[in-house]
């Protein structure tokens, strides 16, 4: 048999959703503690943009475009790694859009958890449903018909 991982509201809030929270964060270029991602991730967009002169952009993350030379075959490379830094650019924003879709289901998740507890049944209670009489105490859903 396997290892078996047990998820709780605590593991969600204190392990998960920190992890991909920061993971979008990277993916977006606004990691904290991660600089190299920001730096990559700057890079990235200056060269998808592709404004201005090609030299370093204000914030002084670095090129905007890439120097392939004055020349046809140069400005086609040029060309060619700006929609390539495009592409890229498209491909972080679509794994972030996917990461949102997974931290919603976390905190869904989690709520679930956190809601279980109040709305679960003794073992008395569910013998008693199952029996065909309603329990007392609460009030299910769609209790059986006797």
């Amino acid at each position: 048999m396997g290892d078996t991982l047990k998820v709780t509201d605590q593991y969600l809030d204190e392990t998960v959703l920190p992890e991909v929270t920061a993971l979008k964060q990277s993916m977006i270029g606004t990691n904290a503690k991660d600089p190299d991602g920001k730096v990559v991730v700057n890079h990235v967009n200056d060269f998808a943009g592709g404004a201005g002169n090609g030299l370093p952009s204000d914030g002084g993350n670095g090129y905007t475009v890439l120097m392939a030379g004055n020349f046809t075959e140069g400005s086609t490379v040029s060309g060619n790694f700006k929609s390539f830094a495009g592409s890229i650019q498209g491909q972080f924003k679509a794994i972030s859009g996917a990461v949102d879709k997974i931290v919603l289901g976390i905190v869904n998740a989690k709520r679930t958890f956190d809601n279980a507890e109040d709305d679960a049944l003794t073992s008395a209670q569910m013998f008693t449903i199952l029996s065909g009489s309603p329990p007392t105490g609460i009030n299910p859903p769609n209790p059986p018909k006797p």
